[in-house]
């Protein structure tokens, strides 16, 4: 990780793609750009990525060729072939239209494996994440998120390997049950807040699951 000039009182922290996953593309940047709704990335050129692939968009080709057969030809749009998506240190507080909106700018937004939404101003993890089966890396520090029942939204991704929640409210006050929270909720992960969850760190986080069934 590197650090950046200060955003908001907070220090940027710019993520490193973890380089011994081989599965993970170039990412594309769309970091500092103060974007304040997801539908911004529309109307922004990324920072640095992978180079555009230009694509016949079905549905404008076809309803151009029935109007006006000259246009149709020119009926491509670009898209990015990537897993991998930079959001951080923006003004995001929702991410609400996120397929919507990322199938515009990239070929296949259900394969995304590594997206990085720290710095941000969210306050819920969105559900939107559930429907990305292939994410194997998410980062969120830095946020405003303060409720640690929104963690469980996150177990249901079976891919997860790597999360980050630390600079969130719910990191405050008793950081170790927040810890324990976590990994009990989403035992799938190897790395948590940028530290590898140990054999130890499980068997503590199963007492407190245990704990907290048995007085269910």
């Amino acid at each position: 990780m590197s650090q950046s000039p200060k955003k908001g009182g907070k220090v940027a922290v710019r993520s490193v793609v973890d380089s011994t996953n081989t599965t993970t593309t170039t990412p594309l940047d769309y970091s500092f750009k103060d974007l304040c709704h997801i539908a911004d990335l529309t109307e922004e050129e990324p920072r640095n990525g992978p180079k555009p692939h230009s694509i016949t968009n079905v549905e404008v080709a076809k309803s151009t060729e029935e109007r006006e057969p000259a246009a149709h030809a020119q009926a491509v749009v670009k898209k990015y072939k990537t897993n991998a998506l930079r959001l951080n240190n923006n003004a995001l507080t929702e991410i609400v239209g996120f397929f919507e909106v990322t199938s515009t700018i990239l070929c296949q937004p259900e394969c995304l494996s590594w997206v990085d939404l720290s710095f941000n101003r969210l306050k819920t993890i969105d559900p939107v994440f559930v429907e990305l089966t292939e994410l194997k890396v998410l980062y969120l520090h830095g946020n405003e998120i303060d409720k640690i029942l929104e963690v469980d939204k996150l177990s249901q991704l079976p891919k997860l390997k790597s999360l980050t929640l630390h600079g969130n409210p719910i990191e405050t006050g008793n950081r170790e049950a927040y810890k324990q929270y976590v990994v009990a909720t989403v035992p799938q992960l190897k790395t948590f807040d940028f530290s590898g969850i140990t054999k130890s760190d499980r068997a503590t986080a199963s007492r407190r699951l245990l704990m907290k069934t048995s007085k269910a």
